[in-house]
């Protein structure tokens, strides 16, 4: 088994790869830091070397100073998904919504593809930086957020302005998205991808676009028959028609006086809506904006030298003043970051005046942006001959720089200034690539100092993290009257992010492998994620039919309800197949488990399984090391259900009288040794697991070890809880008599 190299004890016995950072613990800890700073597993791929800065800084000698680093790790990754939705939001949309008119997209096709790559972008990134060891993280995150957007915030749109849903494209979405999360759950039931199974997901999406495609074409064909001007041969009747037509004046935005708006994705959304709107022929509600236009036109300066450093000001006039204190915290606490972004990257964003044209910053970035970028790709130690690259572009930057400074206008923005749409979106791609990467390191780093496991560190921390801002967006375009878009990206934005994220990663992975194929870590939360994620979907699909496509506040409550689940319900392990009951009666030995309430201050521990008028019953025996006593658990007998089954209901005496306990045999050869898997919920309704590695001998072959311990990473079992059990001075078996009731 390939899970460690060398191996030591850990916990009373358990074995684990050295060169683990999760090994850290075993050290005294007056040598952890030193221990931390050799070992290559703790030097993590990021730019800030976090488990060094945990163990050395916030030092475990004193634990109080410890947590504190922890919190701090807590509050910086919190800052980090700040930046990432600022990047994705300020910087990226803006720019993809004029290339996607550049390359004259259809808004269906730039919806589906470029600009739902601009939305997803955090979550794209944070999982082609997982590596193989990360893969529960990307995809508990990947799935977790899908959940949370079906149903947290689509639930929160239908609360804040129930709508009427456009049938045909919510069907679509929905049925692709069923039928996407199914076939995830096929490809990784055997934890095995191969290369087609990974390039299936791309060609899936690829699908759902020419579906987008089809629907569209479709669509226009209908449109244009309808809108056709009937032959009326009485001119009377016709100068009539053409006099009822919409002569409604055109709405529009207000022009903001910067390209950085912190309003700046929602501006170009409601743009793109409104402009759909007008080509279905529909009404708009002109909003009372007119004064925010004119003021914001008038609030930039003049001089060029004064224009730059307005535009480099993290925060505008404009966004201080039309912010409640909470916004007014977050603009304050992203104003350095927003400094080095707005210096990096150009926007070109069509709701600003001069579609953000800024002559002296723009000139600037052409030779900032180009040599940063070689730090990033580490290739600034490249040469061509005795020049550096890093010289090479600083010098055609500023060159490119001064020529276009000398030839164009502060007023008005160049013809190509477009092209600055392109070297945005690849700046902000690096950004958010970057920052992703640094997000994967510190959840690596809290997670093997807390205990956490990956599954639940991707399903909470970094799912909730990425979608929070799409949260606030979304329902801020429902508060601004457009429900039914803010709900449309609530199905095609998670499907493109699952099937992309999943997709690229995997085949990249397989891609890499002699044999073009990839193992992926399970855990026991991802059937879980999979399965809450198709009910909500279902849920949708279901209620929305039956109420005519009328999303009421009531869907809200079923799509909450079932998203709150989740994290609730029982971790799901692997119950073993083709499971004969009374191959494994008789007794075992307990070499390991995780601690329990039974078996306090317990060594020694004995099972004694039998069957007695088609009744299951079970006898925990152990010796108290603290009083010398032998001390019985029993449980109650539980008919002995027909056929294979390895999950059994049991109550145990005393101390679990009234509480349901699901027994899981995880697997055995009934010989040698058996994984059992207890799950129990707890009188203030927190659920417990536990688990047992049983032996039928007192000596246990580290042959049967390794199986026993692959069954628990499957099954995804913290092994950093389990304790060896001493069997040392026991006293003879016979001397552990039957339970009696």
């Amino acid at each position: 088994m390939k899970w460690w190299k060398k191996s030591i004890h850990r916990y009373g016995g358990l074995q684990i790869r050295e060169d683990d950072c999760s090994f850290v613990w075993q050290i005294p800890a007056n040598e952890r830091c030193e221990w931390v700073k050799k070992t290559d597993d703790c030097n993590l791929d990021s730019l800030i070397q976090y488990a060094e800065i945990l163990f050395c800084t916030f030092t475990t000698e004193y634990p109080a100073l410890f947590i504190l680093g922890l919190l701090v790790f807590v509050l910086w990754l919190l800052y980090l998904f700040l930046i990432l939705g600022t990047t994705a939001d300020n910087f990226f949309c803006p720019s993809l919504s004029v290339i996607a008119a550049e390359l004259h997209l259809s808004d269906n096709i730039a919806g589906v593809t470029i600009l739902a790559f601009g939305n997803g972008a955090p979550d794209i990134f944070t999982s082609l930086v997982a590596d193989d060891d990360e893969m529960v993280i990307m995809f508990t995150e990947l799935i977790g957020a899908g959940i949370f957007v079906t149903a947290i915030i689509a639930g929160s749109i239908a609360i804040v302005s129930p709508f009427r849903i456009s049938p045909k494209p919510f069907i679509r979405d929905c049925c692709f998205y069923i039928a996407a999360v199914c076939w995830i759950t096929y490809i990784s039931q055997d934890e095995i991808v191969h290369l087609w199974e990974g390039l299936s997901f791309i060609i899936f999406y690829l699908l759902f676009i020419l579906t987008v495609v089809a629907m569209q074409f479709w669509d226009n064909k209908e449109e244009r028959r309808k809108a056709r001007i009937p032959a009326l041969h009485d001119p009377e009747m016709l100068k009539t028609f053409l006099a009822n037509q919409d002569n409604e004046p055109e709405v529009h935005l207000p022009v903001r006086s910067t390209a950085f708006s912190v309003k700046a994705k929602l501006d170009v959304a409601i743009a793109a809506e409104m402009a759909n709107a007008r080509a279905r022929g529909e009404s708009i509600e002109k909003e009372n904006n007119d004064n925010e236009s004119t003021t914001s036109q008038t609030d930039r300066p003049d001089n060029i030298y004064s224009e730059f450093i307005y535009d480099i000001n993290p925060i505008s006039k404009n966004d201080w003043k039309k912010s409640n204190l909470i916004m007014k915290i977050i603009l304050v606490v992203r104003s350095p970051a927003m400094i080095i972004l707005q210096l990096l990257i150009p926007v070109v964003n069509e709701t600003a005046v001069k579609n953000g044209w800024s002559k002296l910053l723009n000139c600037i970035q052409l030779c900032i942006t180009p040599t940063v970028a070689l730090f990033k790709l580490d290739v600034w130690r490249v040469s061509f001959g005795p020049l550096p690259i890093v010289v090479l572009f600083f010098s055609l930057g500023l060159i490119i720089g001064v020529v276009l400074f000398l030839t164009t206008h502060k007023d008005k923005p160049p013809k190509y200034h477009n092209i600055f749409a392109f070297l945005g979106f690849m700046s902000a791609m690096l950004v958010v690539y970057s920052v992703a990467n640094e997000v994967m390191a510190i959840l690596q780093c809290i997670g093997f100092a807390s205990g956490i496991s990956d599954a639940m560190l991707g399903i909470t921390l970094l799912a909730w993290g990425n979608s929070i801002g799409d949260l606030i967006s979304n329902v801020t375009i429902a508060r601004r009257g457009y429900p039914r878009m803010g709900y449309s990206a609530c199905f095609g934005g998670p499907m493109f992010n699952t099937l992309l994220g999943l997709g690229l990663t995997w085949t990249i992975s397989a891609f890499n492998h002699p044999n073009y194929q990839t193992k992926i870590r399970s855990s026991d939360m991802m059937p879980g994620c999979l399965a809450f994620l198709l009910c909500s979907l279902i849920a949708s699909f279901i209620y929305l039919n039956i109420v005519g496509f009328i999303a009421r506040r009531s869907y809200a409550l079923i799509a909450v309800s079932v998203s709150q689940q989740v994290l609730y319900s029982y971790p799901f392990v692997i119950p073993m197949l083709h499971f004969n009951i009374t191959n494994l009666l008789g007794r075992w030995y307990t070499y390991a488990r995780i601690p329990n309430e039974y078996e306090t201050f317990a060594d020694c521990s004995i099972v004694d399984m039998s069957i007695n008028n088609n009744t299951l019953e079970l006898t925990m025996s152990s010796l108290n090391n603290q009083t010398g006593f032998v001390e019985q658990w029993g449980s109650f007998g539980v008919p002995v259900p027909r056929g294979f089954s390895s999950q059994y209901n049991l109550k145990f005496l005393p101390l679990a009288r009234q509480r349901d306990s699901v027994v899981t045999v995880l697997n055995t050869d009934y010989k040698n040794f058996a994984v059992i898997e207890l799950i129990q919920i707890s009188e203030d309704a927190r659920i417990l697991q536990y688990a047992w590695i049983w032996s039928r001998s007192r000596k246990f072959h580290q042959t049967y070890l390794n199986r026993a311990l692959d069954v628990l990473q499957r099954n995804t079992i913290n092994l950093n809880c389990f304790e060896l059990v001493n069997h040392d001075r026991c006293p003879s078996p016979d001397n552990f008599l039957p339970y009696e009731q």
